[in-house]
């Protein structure tokens, strides 16, 4: 459990701020994706180190327990999968989930999402007991 810890210490801050920032500026948001749906390659880089970042996580943390440490090992395995998913197959998945970008509730819901996951391994890391 103490690498579910360290792993969480910093996957959950950077949800928090992540999910934050898209529910701040989701406008601003929805014009990025759409100019990475207009040129998918520039997202290459970012994909790479999804993917590095998600062996990482998978690679110090891989336990299949229901408790909220299963949070870090599903999160450093959609990490995987969708970087791997988004190399291999470019065009499909890549401006298929962008073009989900367009959908402002969807937006905010993900947000959401990102968020609660963020702050609970955030609560769990730093300040529960």
């Amino acid at each position: 459990m103490e690498n579910a810890v360290k792993v969480a210490a910093v996957m959950g801050p950077v949800m928090v701020v992540l999910g934050l920032s898209i529910l701040i500026y989701v406008k601003s948001w929805q014009k990025l994706f759409d100019g990475w749906l207009k040129n998918h390659y520039q997202m290459i880089t970012l994909l790479m180190f999804m993917l590095v970042v998600g062996i990482i996580s998978v690679r110090m943390y891989n336990v299949w327990t229901l408790d909220v440490w299963l949070l870090v090992t599903l999160g450093g395995w959609s990490l995987i999968l969708k970087s791997a998913a988004a190399l291999l197959l470019p065009g499909a998945v890549t401006k298929w989930s962008l073009s989900m970008a367009k959908n402002t509730p969807l937006m905010i819901l993900g947000a959401l999402i990102i968020l609660a996951w963020g702050g609970v391994l955030s609560y769990y890391t730093y300040f529960a007991a």
